[in-house]
């Protein structure tokens, strides 16, 4: 099932699927690891709409949740 990257609940796991973003927005993603294919851990958001937390590659990374609204992830049981 396809979801926004930032509707995924704590915890949940999802592989990028694609990124709707600008092309510049879309290379800043792809150098911080957020491409097509890459899986991605959804772990926490800010209080009232703030930004999300997501681990991917090894590591921890914030972004805003405007951002997440943009970015698809293949989500479920195969993920």
């Amino acid at each position: 099932m396809k979801k926004v990257l930032s509707a995924l609940a704590s915890g949940e796991k999802g592989v990028i699927d694609r990124l709707e973003t600008s092309e510049e927005a879309s290379l800043k993603f792809m150098e911080l690891g957020l491409f097509p294919g890459e899986p991605v851990v959804f772990l926490r958001q800010a209080p009232l709409g703030g930004p999300i937390e997501i681990e991917l590659m090894g590591y921890r990374l914030c972004i805003r949740k405007e951002d997440g609204d943009r970015i698809f992830v293949e989500c479920g049981p195969n993920t």
